[in-house]
């Protein structure tokens, strides 16, 4: 027979111990973890029972101010909105052909103009994001604008509730000098600052985005997007009127069901996009 000291008996009943508790503490983690997946089952089932959801019941462009109305149809309210604006330097490109490669230079297009050949246009993306303006370095960014409820402090909506915001729309131009307040210029100042570089026209994006009561992103509503010449169009109504539009924004889904002359096979690059150069 093999005799145990005490300290051996001592050493295996405090592993079998050790040993017990471990096996408790994994079955109480497999425990917890279901009763998280629970829980987080029945969030999930929670939110999407208050999820809001915004929509843009009309807006209206007052020269280079918007007016805009957005309703939260959904059952959550909306503790922030804003309105989101993607600015981008445009330039004309000249095509040959509807469908033809772009003309380069000057040189070639007289060519074209001299052989009576049939020309289009479109307005594509100038590649440039730094800017100079009253000694200032200027770069490109999105940026958006707090819609503040006209009625009460902040920007919640609350389930089934509409109100109209009005502002002056801000637009991604940070000046490098400026306190980060006074960075993002208004229309008129974008216009004058983006002249002075030599860029002749400007695509802008507009839609409205939001949080809800958990911070949690909702779905975002497109407004409008457009090309602003700055040859022809001295505000953001008037060119909103003409409604222009750039080549390279992708349509979005209100666009592709709405009444847009297109076919399937026109989703990114439709008819109304390219111009026959006699059109004005």
């Amino acid at each position: 027979m093999v005799s145990l000291d005490i300290n051996t008996v001592a050493s295996i009943l405090a592993a079998a111990t050790t040993l017990a508790l471990a096996i408790a503490a994994f079955q109480a983690i497999g425990q917890n973890k279901k009763q998280l997946e629970l829980l987080a089952g029945q969030t999930r089932v929670f939110q999407s029972q208050q999820a809001p959801i915004a929509i843009i019941k009309s807006f209206q462009f007052e020269q280079n101010s918007l007016k805009i109305s957005v309703e939260n149809i959904g059952t959550g309210p909306i503790s922030l909105l804003v309105l989101r604006t993607l600015a981008v330097p445009t330039k004309i490109t000249y095509l040959d052909g509807k469908d033809g490669p772009p003309i380069e230079d000057m040189k070639t297009l007289q060519r074209a103009f001299d052989e009576k050949r049939q020309l289009y246009w479109r307005y594509d993306m100038k590649l440039q994001s730094e800017f100079k303006y009253e000694d200032n370095r200027v770069t490109l960014f999105d940026t958006v604008r707090f819609l503040h409820h006209p009625e009460r402090k902040g920007g919640i909506l609350l389930p089934k509730e509409s109100a109209t915001f009005a502002m002056e729309p801000l637009f991604g131009f940070k000046y490098k000098n400026r306190p980060p307040e006074a960075s993002y210029p208004r229309f008129p100042e974008v216009k004058k600052m983006l002249e002075s570089n030599g860029v002749t026209a400007l695509a802008v994006d507009f839609d409205i985005m939001g949080r809800d009561m958990v911070d949690k992103p909702i779905q975002s509503q497109p407004m409008a997007k457009f090309v602003v010449d700055f040859s022809k169009h001295e505000t953001l109504e008037h060119a909103f009127k003409e409604n222009h539009r750039p080549y390279f924004l992708p349509l979005d889904s209100q666009e592709v069901l709405g009444d847009f002359p297109m076919s399937a096979d026109d989703y990114s690059h439709s008819s109304f996009m390219v111009h026959l150069l006699s059109e004005t």
